[in-house]
């Protein structure tokens, strides 16, 4: 028997891939689903001693 249930598509909110909520289960700072990869990209990309580097 196959599983009929239907699965909503969540995108995620920094390159809007679609995630996969049993294997991704990262948020950002507003609570919007992101891969666990893109929110260390991201927060990397914008942490004070990043923009100290590049002044």
């Amino acid at each position: 028997m196959m599983d009929t249930r239907f699965s909503p598509q969540i995108s995620c909110a920094l390159c809007s891939k679609p995630v996969d909520l049993q294997a991704d289960l990262c948020a950002d700072e507003n609570g919007k689903s992101v891969h666990g990869d893109c929110y260390f990209k991201h927060v990397a990309r914008n942490s004070p001693a990043d923009q100290r580097r590049s002044s």
